[in-house]
């Protein structure tokens, strides 16, 4: 945007202003192996310098929102020209319960988020989120959280011979085995 100013006395001044706006948002994904994602069920917090200034939750598709403490809509950052160029990083992570579900593996990654405004000179900054892992090259695309459900047990089978032509008798002996879906013992 483009602002001009105009003003005569003895000299005539023309001043021209320009000025450039952007704004960030920010996305996480959750994955559930081994169980149904529900609704709200796990939480995240986006920091900045090591102060939480959003936390979201994952919808039933696994999609996380972030918002701020006592707002509904979606946490964004805004920047001016004075920010283009200028790299403004945050993190995000799992927030893992104090009474978590001992069956549940939680992600404990945690992603650096890195933005740096760009000038485009139409008055708009692109201002895109970088998301990477420590060791990783970034990626455009969110924050990706994979969390696992295990269980186990024990099962108690019961098995009946039943054999047709003549009587069972004590001397017959028979073995079983039990085999899995690939016929593995």
């Amino acid at each position: 945007k483009i602002q001009t100013e105009v003003s005569y006395t003895n000299n005539a001044t023309i001043t021209n202003t320009y000025t450039a706006r952007g704004s960030a948002t920010f996305h996480a994904h959750k994955t559930l192996a081994g169980a149904t994602l529900e609704a709200g069920k796990f939480s995240f917090v986006l920091k900045k310098e090591n102060e939480v200034v959003a936390t979201g939750t994952n919808d039933a598709a696994g999609n996380v929102t972030f918002h701020a403490a006592e707002k509904t809509e979606e946490y964004s950052v805004s920047y001016t020209l004075n920010d283009a160029g200028k790299e403004d990083t945050y993190t995000i992570s799992e927030v893992k319960p104090e009474n978590a579900d001992s069956h549940l593996t939680y992600d404990e990654t945690v992603y650096t988020v890195t933005v740096t405004p760009t000038d485009g000179g139409n008055g708009k900054l692109t201002a895109t989120p970088v998301y990477s892992k420590e060791g990783q090259e970034g990626t455009e695309d969110r924050a990706e959280f994979v969390n696992t459900y295990t269980t186990e047990g024990e099962a108690i089978l019961q098995i009946t011979k039943a054999m047709s032509g003549r009587a069972l008798t004590d001397n017959d002996k028979f073995e079983f085995q039990l085999k899995d879906k690939d016929g593995t013992v």
